[in-house]
């Protein structure tokens, strides 16, 4: 759990090397281990969104998501929000 977490942390580091970052970490089980719970992968859609919007705030330049949907509705208020 705690390496994904570092690479959250540094994502612009990651990206400063000239790279696109991409992240896919919808539905992985460290949302799982970060909040514990009986649910299974498809059910952990609360945590894959925070880890989607956490991964734009960080500098991604791509997400891989299972919930694109609900994923691209966060991401647009997101936005909406940074650009007001």
């Amino acid at each position: 759990m705690t390496d994904n977490l570092v690479i959250f942390s540094n994502i612009s580091s990651i990206k400063a090397l000239g790279f696109p970052v991409l992240i896919g970490a919808s539905r992985k089980s460290f949302i799982n281990m970060i909040y514990p719970s009986d649910k299974e992968s498809n059910k952990r859609i609360g945590g894959s969104i925070a880890a989607a919007i956490t991964a734009v705030l960080n500098g991604a330049s791509i997400i891989r998501v299972h919930d694109v949907e609900e994923t691209v509705e966060a991401v647009k208020v997101l936005e909406a929000i940074r650009e007001s």
